[in-house]
C-alpha cells in the first residue's frame, strides 16, 4: 500500500470504500478488494495471511486503527499521544503547555506557573 503511494488520509478513503455494510469493520471479503482497487495482484492466500496479521486483536474483522498501524506502523505512536490528550482532557487535571490547571470540587480552577527546580 504505501509503495503504491497510498498516504494514511488516502487509507480512510479506501477504508470507508471497502466497508460495504458500513459496519466500521472489514471482514476478509471486504479487505480483499482492496488489492483489487489499487490493482495489485495478490492471490488468497497471500491476502489472508495479511489480514491475519493486521487483525491484531484477532476478531476476525479489521478496524481502522488495526489497518493503519499495520500499514503505516509509526502512526502508532500519534495514536497514543491522541489517546493521552484526550484521557487527559477528561480528567480533573490538566497540564498544557508547562502550565497545570488543576479544578477543585467546585469547580474553581488553581492555575500556577511550572518552574525547574521547584
Amino acid at each position: 500500500v504505501v509503495q503504491a503511494g497510498i498516504t494514511p488520509a488516502d487509507l480512510l478513503l479506501i477504508y470507508q470504500e471497502l466497508d460495504e455494510d458500513g459496519d466500521g469493520l472489514l471482514d476478509l471479503r471486504e479487505f480483499r478488494k482492496m488489492f483489487q482497487l489499487l490493482k495489485i495482484e495478490m492471490g488468497e492466500n497471500m491476502s489472508a495471511r495479511i489480514f491475519d496479521k493486521l487483525d491484531a486483536d484477532g476478531e476476525g474483522t479489521i478496524d481502522f486503527e488495526e489497518m493503519l498501524v499495520g500499514m503505516f506502523p509509526t502512526h502508532k505512536i500519534i495514536l497514543m499521544i491522541q489517546r493521552a490528550a484526550s484521557q487527559a482532557k477528561n480528567s480533573t487535571t490538566e497540564v498544557v503547555l508547562g502550565r497545570v490547571s488543576v479544578s477543585d470540587s467546585w469547580g474553581d480552577a488553581a492555575q500556577g506557573q511550572k518552574t525547574m527546580g521547584g
